[in-house]
Parts: C-alpha cells; sequence; structure tokens
C-alpha cells in the first residue's frame, strides 16, 4: 500500500493471509499503523478457546516509513509487489506521474493490478507500461 496511512488495507491483507507491505511518509500515520500491528500481536485468543492466528498476520505486515519514491525505501517491496492500491484521491498530477513510473513492469515486475482511488494520467501510463482498465463503478448503497 503506497501511502499506507494507519495501515488499515496492509492489516485486512495480512489477515486474510497475504504477505503485505505499508509505505507511509507521514511519521504519525505510520506510528498508528505501528500501534495497530502491536494490537495484533497481543490479541487474545478466540473465544472458543482455538489459537489466534493474529500473531501469524502480525508476521506477514511489514511497515515502512520513508517515501515511497525513493528507490532505497521502495525498490525492494516493489520488485515484490503482486497487488499494489494507492488512495491518490488528493495527490497532484505530479505524484500521480511518478505513481505510474513506480508502478511500471521495471519496478514491479511481478504486479498483477494497482488499484487507484484516483486515474493515473493516461500518458504517464503508456510510457511505463501501464494499462488502464475501466472504472470500477461505485456499489449502490440503498
Amino acid at each position: 500500500d503506497v501511502g499506507s496511512g494507519s495501515g488499515r488495507i496492509c492489516l485486512f491483507a495480512a489477515t486474510a493471509g497475504l504477505h503485505s507491505v505499508g509505505l507511509e511518509i507521514v511519521e504519525g500515520r505510520h506510528a498508528a499503523a505501528v500501534a495497530a500491528k502491536a494490537r495484533l500481536l497481543s490479541a487474545p485468543a478466540a473465544p472458543d478457546g482455538s489459537e489466534s492466528n493474529f500473531a501469524e498476520a502480525a508476521a506477514r505486515l511489514d511497515l515502512v516509513l520513508g517515501d515511497a519514491f525513493d528507490p532505497a525505501v521502495s525498490s525492494a517491496a516493489m520488485r515484490r509487489a503482486r497487488w499494489v492500491c494507492c488512495n491518490n484521491a488528493v495527490w497532484g498530477a505530479g505524484l500521480n506521474r511518478r505513481l505510474a513510473k513506480l508502478a511500471s513492469p521495471t519496478s514491479c515486475p511481478r504486479l498483477a493490478a494497482l488499484a487507484t482511488t484516483r486515474k493515473l494520467p493516461p500518458r504517464s501510463c503508456v510510457r511505463h507500461g501501464l494499462r488502464l482498465v475501466p472504472k470500477i463503478p461505485r456499489a449502490q448503497h440503498p
């Protein structure tokens, strides 16, 4: 998760059995994610007495404080990434162009999908070898 904030998406992925990496540049948000991971480690056993798998989930969760656009910070995670998500709704065009480059096949050779909340600049996607897919419609709420 690029810009993982308090780690909600990463925590969900880890508890679903996936290895998850959160990249966050804002120290306070990163600290909130680290605290959430700590809560996973101290979660009690299930009411039926079975072992909690939260410790296993925490072991699958890596939280990184730093700039995702700095190769020293993100290179290892991006090279292993299969799915990447980013809430880029408030990012300007410059950051979105950088995100397209970060998710390129050169940086993310295993990438199957990049999910964003805001469409990336089409020219940047073409330049960096990304294929845009139609927008997924929002769920209809009653």
